[in-house]
């Protein structure tokens, strides 16, 4: 059965094979240990939150919206995300939780 729990560092490397991170927080869709997609937030070095989701195509479902809006609605600075454009009904995905395109465009970004 598969569920979503706070995911881990553990989670973190398991699923990005091997990568190590400072500051995060996130959320990881498992099935026992197998980590099978992946969202979080992150802080830049340039000070700034940046946000990731990583999600197969055959598991993308209402609860990834959910678990996205709960985590951004626990958070009281802006995120900023860069909008694959290859991967069917993103951006729709991305402005649904709230996000709008940046004044440079490389990012869309949300803000609480």
């Amino acid at each position: 059965m598969r569920q979503v729990k706070q995911a881990t560092d553990d989670d973190l490397a398991r699923f990005y094979d091997g990568l190590r991170l400072d500051e995060w927080q996130g959320y990881a869709l498992k099935k026992g240990r197998l980590v099978q997609a992946f969202g979080l937030i992150l802080r830049g070095k340039d000070g700034h939150l940046y946000g990731a989701l990583d999600i197969p195509a055959g598991l993308r479902s209402p609860m990834t919206y959910r678990y996205a809006k709960r985590t951004l609605a626990g958070l009281s600075e802006p995120v900023r995300v860069k909008c694959d454009e290859g991967i069917p009904r993103a951006k729709e995905f991305l402005e649904r939780l709230g996000f709008v395109p940046d004044d440079h465009k490389e990012y869309m970004i949300w803000r609480p």
